[in-house]
């Protein structure tokens, strides 16, 4: 990770006893290979996970301030659709390491972040972070062989999310 692109969030607690996947397991979801068109729903299958209410959209497309001010890498960018929870999931477990986390609108300014997530029916971490229309943050999550993921917004606001950054379980 570039390190001085936004400032760090870390984790609370680090989850799981399995060792760190090496380098090459690590898997950056960047939306830019997820669609050619402005706008689309990111498919289950992308970095081999299953995703639920997630759209990856060109930084330009809604001209919202918090869309390009919290785009790390390319032109894409995603967001929660309606402001509703986005679930990223697989059966098997998987690592998530971390992404940059912004809001879409300056109206929303100060939002706050919910994470969430799970191994199997068990909650193992929540979290809450104050979003900014202005820049990035990156979440430094350290969550291994999680099963379930969940990102919301308290007041159902659109959250933007870019680079993020996670590991199969082989």
């Amino acid at each position: 990770m570039d390190w001085d692109k936004a400032p760090v969030q870390i984790a609370t607690i680090i989850l799981g006893d399995d060792p760190i996947m090496s380098k090459s397991s690590v898997r950056v979801v960047d939306f830019e290979d997820v669609t050619q068109s402005i706008i689309t729903k990111v498919p289950d299958g992308v970095a081999g996970l299953n995703w639920l209410n997630l759209i990856a959209v060109n930084n330009e497309y809604y001209g919202g301030e918090g869309y390009i001010n919290n785009t790390v890498s390319g032109k894409y960018v995603a967001y929660n659709t309606s402001g509703y929870p986005v679930t990223i999931s697989h059966e098997d477990g998987f690592d998530f390491y971390g992404a940059y986390f912004g809001v879409a609108w300056q109206n929303a300014e100060g939002e706050i972040l919910e994470i969430r997530a799970w191994r199997n029916d068990q909650l193992v971490a929540e979290e809450e972070y104050e979003l900014s229309a202005l820049g990035p943050f990156w979440f430094d999550a350290g969550y291994y062989n999680i099963t379930r993921l969940e990102l919301s917004t308290r007041y159902y606001w659109q959250f933007v999310v870019d680079d993020i950054s996670v590991g199969l379980r082989h």
